[in-house]
């Protein structure tokens, strides 16, 4: 079987200082676009589709604190100027997954639909389960790369 390997390619010293000039002006021009257009090349952490599912699995396994951890915290600014402690603030979101979710028992779930735009998505899913679910079309938000389900 034939094998490639660089030991085979002939080349002048003159060509070898411009393959090395080259590469290095290339990783140059790379590393200054990751730092001066960092937002455009953020790597989103899962699609919003994966968001809700991680979403689901937390909420059918009772584990609420983590489920919202998923959640955006806007609601819980709603009227306030005061910026919460870290803690303060979980405790809230918790609070109000636990009064978003009240009496609901999820069996199974099944994702039906993803639409993204920009740093919107609307996510459909079916639901089997237990109690007052509240919808079955989801949106969520890009916050800093993450997606966050509004509720």
């Amino acid at each position: 079987m034939p094998t490639f390997s660089l030991k085979n390619i002939k080349l002048t010293n003159k060509q070898k200082n411009i393959l090395i000039t080259a590469v290095c002006v290339m990783l140059t021009v790379l590393i200054l676009l990751l730092i001066f257009r960092k937002d455009e090349f953020k790597i989103q952490a899962g699609s919003p589709a994966e968001t809700m599912s991680e979403f689901y699995n937390y909420i059918q396994k009772g584990d609420i604190d983590k489920a919202a951890t998923l959640i955006d915290r806007s609601k819980i600014y709603h009227g306030r100027d005061v910026k919460l402690s870290e803690e303060e603030e979980n405790r809230q979101a918790t609070d109000l997954l636990y009064t978003y979710i009240n009496g609901v028992h999820i069996n199974s779930y099944k994702i039906t639909g993803e639409n993204i735009v920009g740093d919107t998505a609307i996510v459909v899913i079916k639901t089997d389960g237990i109690g007052p679910i509240h919808g079955d079309k989801y949106t969520l938000i890009r916050k800093d790369s993450v997606w966050k389900v509004v509720l």
